[in-house]
């Protein structure tokens, strides 16, 4: 992280191997790089950046993407994101054209988020099974879930997410019971959780 003035400041990972039976190094690469502007309840990104499905815990997409992010509110907080992700692509179209927005509402011991997403790409007008007859480049996908947090220990969450544009292997769910969770801050503190999940490959594209 580099501090650019007390509004912004610029993320990026750098990543690189190394091998220490052969002395063997590869070479440092660029993961990702964004700018990132703070003014009271408003956030700002630009560049590459992290593309987490907030509203059903990244059970659509765990990614990221190329463009700009917008954030704004308190407890009702609105993104608004548009850019190129290459989490949908061919040898046509390397990357897919990306717009959406996200509902996030957080109070007291409840979460809950609703957020739309819209592709476009021709490499969904070759997946096979999209759609029943035709072909289709777009994807439009509605995702909504919640999280209710009983106490310090126990926390319940359930998340759905649905393309309206394919016509098989449409709709993903999850559900997931938490106990305790795990804090870099705490030294050997722990958590554990059993979850079911239904995942399918025409509207979760990059899940977690």
């Amino acid at each position: 992280t580099a501090e650019v003035n007390k509004n912004w400041k610029v993320k990026a990972r750098l990543t690189a191997s190394n091998d220490m039976k052969t002395d063997e190094s590869g070479k440092v690469a660029l993961t990702y790089a964004y700018a990132d502007g703070n003014y009271g309840n408003l956030n700002v990104k630009l560049g590459k950046m992290p593309l987490y499905t907030a509203s059903d815990e990244g059970l659509v997409a765990d990614d990221f993407f190329s463009g700009a992010s917008v954030t704004f509110g308190s407890k009702l907080k609105t993104t608004v994101e548009a850019g190129r992700w290459k989490g949908i692509k061919s040898a046509a179209d390397p990357a897919a054209n990306y717009q959406g927005i996200n509902f996030g509402y957080a109070t007291g011991k409840l979460a809950a988020g609703l957020g739309y997403r819209h592709f476009t790409s021709k490499a969904l007008e070759a997946k096979a099974n999209y759609v029943n007859s035709g072909v289709e480049d777009t994807a439009d996908i509605v995702s909504l879930g919640g999280k209710y947090t009983f106490d310090k220990n126990i926390a319940l969450g359930a998340y759905y997410a649905k393309n309206t544009k394919a016509d098989n292997l449409e709709q993903s769910g999850s559900i997931q019971l938490n106990y305790k969770g795990e804090k870099k801050s705490d030294m050997g503190s722990w958590g554990a959780y059993v979850a079911y999940r239904h995942v399918a490959p025409n509207v979760s594209f990059v899940p977690t």
